[in-house]
């Protein structure tokens, strides 16, 4: 009976063990990996003309996000890459399942790529 207690109190433990990166260890990583990489980063602010905007609410109207590298029109190439460190999905898992990944953006004018 004894080592039936005994087992109910170390199997948590070993659960835990098992189950892979703390939220802590994630935390960690996300701190090391931003460092190293240094954050956001501008290379060039391009003013777009008023007739690229909303009248009613400013956001941009010329945003398609389903046509790939010309989500942007045809006077821009938009990249967007993701890269997984850990999957999962919070929002449908519940609150304990952790994720992280990073998200690289590059958007280029066409008549900039062609000086590359």
């Amino acid at each position: 009976m004894k080592t039936f207690f005994v087992f109910l109190l170390i199997l948590p433990l070993v659960t835990a063990c098992a189950s892979g990166p703390s939220k802590r260890q994630l935390d960690a990583e996300v701190d090391r990996l931003c460092a190293i990489d240094g954050g956001i980063r501008v290379y060039e602010t391009v003013t777009l003309s008023p007739d690229k905007f909303d009248k009613k609410y400013g956001q941009i109207n010329f945003y398609r996000p389903t046509q790939g590298e010309n989500a942007l029109g045809p006077e821009y190439i938009y990249q967007w890459d993701i890269h997984y460190y850990k999957k999962g999905h919070p929002v449908s898992q519940g609150a304990q399942e952790t994720a992280m990944r990073r998200d690289h953006v590059k958007i280029m004018s066409r008549s900039s790529e062609s000086r590359i």
